[in-house]
């Protein structure tokens, strides 16, 4: 969960027996939530996760008044909470608390099944197949979607209407039905419904991802999108919203709308024509699986993409919806120096989309410019100073790094190393003409790094001696290295005991 700032809610802690993907998730009146997904019981110190369904009190620990037994066998895909606190749990389930029930099940507020909703839902496989979508109606009745083909032993694919008790409600789907899977669902103030999926047809009329229904399941011919999404393999529809001015947003994944360039995201006005104001761009370059639409008319999309519009945006982001006709689009420029002491940038600010602004890295004393790296480390531009043109809100970091000067003091007159030969000790004594850095080794006729006697910075003008004591080396010849930049000085010392 997230603070209003959109940082973690530290608050809220989900314990980590949760050990799966969480596909749904819905909100109870009392603040309490329910998940469902792929994660399966353990059993923990805290607290135990249910298979693949479960309620979380506020504070993200979980509601063990809840118990919905052995759970569900298989994955909890969608989750709705009806007005009288009882839960519909659709998924691709067949037993629910080791019994057998397929893919549709109503709970009571404690967790326990209701022994009075009894859907009879078929399909012809068993792999992931069943309820991917739910939708409760003002009237109880509710609308299910996904890979199914028969309900109460009448053929309904994909899409079927339930009474409040579970039975098919035949009045709906009599005309004809998608030919593929529906993968989310959405109802219009008027009661039209909106269909999303991987079908290509309904009632064999093309319909490519999306198809719009009247509220006894025909098609709602005024709807036309044209080509949709196409005919392309592994192209479909996973997620639509609706907007209060009755446009339409989509995602998931494809590559064009009606034949028009459109990487996963579109927005359709209420007769199913493209919105030319929305504008994508490069869109996301995986598939879109969510998307929620802010109070601000934003939304935020969810999914595999790991970019948005050629931005790196790992599986979250937000995408702006409408702007004011009469208002520019303002982006921000946000610059900083790392380290933050060793140079200034210019640039920063607000600025019309559209603008190009110059941005600047100017290094301090002592420090040399680097970079120009994005937030996710990234190397943008090499040049301090570049023209950037203003297409979205952009974060950089100008990089800078110490100047390291060598010390010139590589003079044999200036290093005195005595005694030499010695026995039990020998002195390195020198001075720096200049600050810098230095490394003082000695080693021994195997090229075997005996001891460092300094590895630091010097300064101009100090004295150094270096003591060195041998303890287990034998006598005979060692040497040792002074090493400063590019500049090394070698030399030799001679033990005898």
């Amino acid at each position: 969960m997230l603070s209003q700032h959109r940082s973690p809610d530290c608050r809220f802690s989900v314990c980590n027996e949760i050990n799966g993907t969480v596909y749904a998730i819905a909100e109870q009146g009392d603040g309490k939530l329910l998940i469902g997904g792929a994660f399966t019981a353990s059993e923990g110190l805290k607290c135990s996760s249910k298979n693949h369904i479960a309620r979380l009190n506020i504070d993200g620990s979980m509601d063990t008044t809840f118990n919905p037994g052995a759970g569900a066998n298989e994955w909890v895909m969608s989750l709705v909470v009806q007005p009288d606190k009882k839960i519909l749990a659709g998924g691709y389930f067949t037993a629910f608390n080791d019994e057998t029930i397929g893919y549709l099940v109503r709970l009571n507020h404690d967790g326990s099944r209701d022994t009075d909703f009894n859907p009879d839902i078929n399909i012809h496989q068993m792999w992931y197949y069943g309820v991917n979508k739910i939708v409760l109606l003002d009237d109880g009745k509710i609308l299910i979607g996904g890979f199914f083909n028969q309900i109460d032993g009448i053929g309904r694919s994909w899409l079927a209407r339930l009474n409040p008790d579970g039975s098919l409600d035949e009045e709906f789907g009599a005309a004809g039905s998608p030919n593929g899977y529906v993968w989310d669902i959405a109802v219009q103030p008027d009661g039209k419904i909106i269909i999303v999926g991987d079908f290509d047809f309904f009632a064999g009329v093309p319909r490519n991802g999306i198809a719009r229904l009247h509220p006894d399941g025909s098609l709602d011919t005024s709807f036309d999108p044209g080509n949709g999404i196409g005919t392309e393999i592994n192209t479909y529809v996973t997620s639509v919203v609706l907007q209060d001015d009755g446009k339409i947003v989509i995602g998931g994944l494809f590559s064009q709308f009606n034949n028009q360039p459109a990487k996963g995201l579109v927005r359709l006005n209420h007769d199913g024509s493209i919105d030319g104001v929305f504008n994508a761009g490069d869109g996301a370059n995986e598939r879109i699986l969510d998307i929620v639409q802010q109070s601000d008319g934003n939304f935020i999309i969810a999914g595999g993409f790991s970019e948005y519009n050629k931005y790196a945006r790992s599986y979250i982001a937000r995408v702006f919806g409408d702007q004011p006709e009469d208002e520019p689009v303002i982006y921000t420029l946000m610059l900083e120096a790392n380290p933050a002491h060793a140079g200034e940038v210019t640039g920063s600010g607000d600025y019309e989309q559209g603008h190009t602004t110059t941005i600047n890295a100017i290094a301090h004393e002592g420090y040399e410019f680097i970079n120009w790296t994005d937030p996710d480390g990234v190397e943008v531009y090499t040049e301090a100073e570049n023209q950037v043109s203003i297409t979205d809100h952009i974060n950089l970091t100008a990089n800078f790094e110490e100047i390291t000067t060598s010390a010139e003091f590589f003079m044999e007159a200036n290093l005195n190393v005595y005694p030499n030969p010695f026995s039990n000790r020998v002195i390195f004594s020198f001075s720096a003409e200049t600050d810098g850095k230095i490394l003082l080794v000695v080693y021994d006729v195997t090229g075997r790094v005996v001891t460092t006697l300094y590895d630091g910075m010097v300064v101009s003008g100090r004295n150094y001696e270096l003591e060195y004591l041998p303890e287990n080396e034998t006598d005979g010849v060692l040497f040792y290295r002074l090493i400063s930049g590019e500049n090394v000085l070698t030399g030799k010392i001679i033990r005898q005991k």
